[in-house]
């Protein structure tokens, strides 16, 4: 006989057949593991290839224009179009996020948000506004970063707050019912 068969020879056979079915178990009790404790992705070193999203995206600060400041209380009905960013001085500033601002005259078009501030984490922080110093007590405002194809494009001029003495901060995460903040900062607005 050139070409043994299988079944002429039951002992071969035999181990064929269990090799087979014993595959089918492991493979099985594989996918089982898998299925109760599926792979997770772990974030590699700040220098691999695959970086998280917190890694690419560092916090920024908001940027700020304080214009002159307003010691009078505005009438109710007086209007200015926006705050006036090319005729009037400025003094730049740059405010961290968890850093309150606080100041001491009215906000009556004489601050402008030009940027928001980004948080460590990469997402947009809220600022807050509270009507007092120190970011204290409920805020009266909460404002996300506009849109930037707004009518201002995506900035904010601060208007018609009636409050003498104010502070606002740029919050994240899930901090947006504390007081007070990390740090703090007044307000000094250039001379007129």
């Amino acid at each position: 006989m050139l070409f043994p068969s299988i079944v002429s020879h039951p002992v071969l056979a035999l181990l064929v057949l269990t090799r087979l079915t014993s595959a089918a178990p492991q493979q099985q009790q594989q996918q089982a593991a898998l299925q109760n404790h599926p792979l997770q992705a772990t974030p590699g070193p700040p220098n691999s290839i695959f970086q998280p999203k917190s890694w690419k995206t560092p916090s920024k600060p908001a940027h700020l224009l304080l214009f002159p400041d307003s010691t009078r209380k505005p009438a109710i009905n007086a209007h200015r179009p926006t705050c006036n960013t090319t005729s009037t001085p400025s003094n730049a500033l740059s405010l961290e996020p968890e850093t309150c601002l606080s100041g001491t005259y009215y906000l009556w078009y004489n601050l402008l948000i030009d940027d928001y501030p980004v948080c460590k984490d990469g997402s947009q922080a809220v600022m807050m506004y509270y009507p007092r110093t120190k970011c204290m007590g409920d805020p009266s405002f909460k404002a996300a970063r506009p849109r930037q194809d707004d009518d201002e494009g995506g900035k904010m001029c601060l208007s018609r707050f009636p409050s003498r003495f104010w502070s606002l901060v740029f919050r994240c995460g899930g901090g947006m019912d504390e007081e007070g903040a990390e740090r703090y900062l007044d307000a000094v607005p250039p001379e007129d």
